[in-house]
């Protein structure tokens, strides 16, 4: 293990990420520390799971991700470490790494069940040290126990209706990404006669490739370079414009077929 990333709702202003490397840095000997992202929306588990799905894969094998994104999410709440396309994960498990991993965890463990007189700092460091473990030995070799990781956000899951889908993510273009994937459209044996409704006025008839397929200044959708539906402006602000966000039954896609 030569590489650790870190991806949390700090922002660029908090100590927290310099004392997390400082931490991960006394404990770890030659590693190179690299952050995903401090820019995650507080609590956003819905953003920090897309923003992790499709950036971890193009680090190094045997990366170690951690995630530092709402450790206190419930009463009990526990550290998890899990194995994925040879990639390792360290998170809360408060459902981020279930749905940014999906169905291709081989294992998932218990690092850590969290009591209340655990300190941020202390976490840091016990899970330094598990880093450091997980850096030179298999998971199963640590002799954890094995658990499943929990689904309590459910942003896969389609609610009220099968063809109504949510926000998971805007872009600092406003570009606004959607929870239907270019592998879900091939799925569909008619999808012929595409048809995306949001605001309840807006409609959109068709799945562009690039943004300049359009005039400037009109509506599009199409999958982005992470095979997700995105709904956006040429040369325009799509969220902002529609008054799209993330959560909320008025920012709830409909998309049929036929």
């Amino acid at each position: 293990m030569n590489y650790i990333t870190l991806l949390s709702d700090f922002g660029l202003k908090a100590a927290g990420i310099a004392k997390a490397k400082g931490i991960l840095l006394q404990q770890i000997q030659n590693v190179n520390i690299t952050d995903i992202s401090h820019d995650i929306t507080p609590f956003n588990y819905k953003q920090a799971a897309y923003i992790l799905e499709n950036t971890y894969s193009n680090f190094p094998k045997n990366t170690i991700h951690i995630v530092l994104i709402d450790w206190f999410y419930a009463t009990n709440p526990k550290i998890v470490v899990a194995e994925c396309n040879g990639h390792y994960f360290i998170s809360p498990d408060n459902g981020i790494l279930f749905h940014a991993l999906k169905q291709n965890v081989k294992q998932a463990y218990l690092l850590k069940e969290i009591n209340t007189q655990d300190t941020f700092t202390l976490l840091l460091e016990y899970v330094a040290k598990m880093a450091a473990k997980i850096g030179s030995k298999e998971l199963p070799a640590l002799k954890l126990s094995a658990i499943s990781l929990r689904d309590i956000i459910n942003i896969d899951k389609k609610e009220e209706s099968t063809d109504l889908y949510n926000v998971i993510y805007i872009d600092q273009y406003e570009n606004v990404v959607i929870n239907f994937t270019k592998k879900e459209l091939d799925a569909i044996e008619n999808n012929k006669n595409f048809r995306l409704e949001f605001k309840q006025t807006e409609e959109i008839n068709e799945i562009s490739n690039n943004y300049n397929d359009v005039k400037t200044g009109t509506k599009l959708c199409r999958f982005n370079s992470n095979g997700y539906l995105e709904i956006c402006v040429n040369h325009g602000k799509a969220a902002s414009l529609f008054g799209l966000k993330i959560g909320g039954k008025q920012n709830k896609i409909k998309i049929s077929f036929g």
